[in-house]
């Protein structure tokens, strides 16, 4: 993409994972905050084992290391509860567990995009009311900046005053079409 050779990282690799292996980080000991976990009581053990089978399906054509799975009903009830695999790169000797963190990016971000349309839909939300106003009060709480928020920005009171102004007419329009400019509102 960039034009760039980055093969000597393939040839640095089994290096950098043998000295990792080595390392004490490598075997520390899973703790988990939960104890043992039980399947809860009520769970669809249909649901479960459709589930199960998806995931080992998608470890054996290699497009899956491990993972978990989690279906809640409409009141909160967990429906199947199901782990499978490993942590995959230096923790693959690491069974997969149901409170083991897992980096999710941005995956979240079209299940949030979707969740929002349909509440516009319903009427919850507006795609042009500004967020601060009574989706989200907390995110620019007052009309105008703190009054030494320019002097802990390091930046001149006029840029702060205008960027703060800017931050309080933030919509979901804008947010939803990554054109909020949160990198430069604070």
């Amino acid at each position: 993409r960039f034009s760039v050779n980055l093969g000597y990282l393939d040839a640095l690799r089994p290096y950098a994972e043998k000295g990792l292996r080595m390392s004490s980080f490598y075997d520390l000991p899973q703790k988990s905050s939960m104890g043992g976990v039980d399947i809860p009581k009520g769970a669809d053990s249909l649901l479960e084992t459709k589930l199960l089978n998806v995931l080992e399906e998608l470890q054996r054509e290699g497009k899956f290391v491990g993972g978990q799975v989690c279906v809640l009903d409409k009141d909160g009830k967990t429906q199947a509860d199901v782990v499978c695999g490993t942590l995959g790169g230096l923790r693959s000797h690491i069974p997969m567990s149901h409170d083991a963190l897992i980096l999710g990016y941005s995956t979240t971000k079209a299940v949030t995009a979707t969740l929002a349309h349909i509440m516009v839909r319903d009427g919850y939300l507006s795609y042009d009311e500004p967020v601060c106003e009574r989706v989200w009060k907390q995110f620019c709480p007052f009309e105008d900046p703190p009054p030494k928020l320019h002097r802990d920005l390091k930046m001149a009171r006029d840029e702060v005053e205008q960027r703060w102004k800017w931050k309080r007419e933030i919509t979901l329009r804008h947010i939803l079409n990554h054109a909020a400019g949160l990198w430069s509102a604070f």
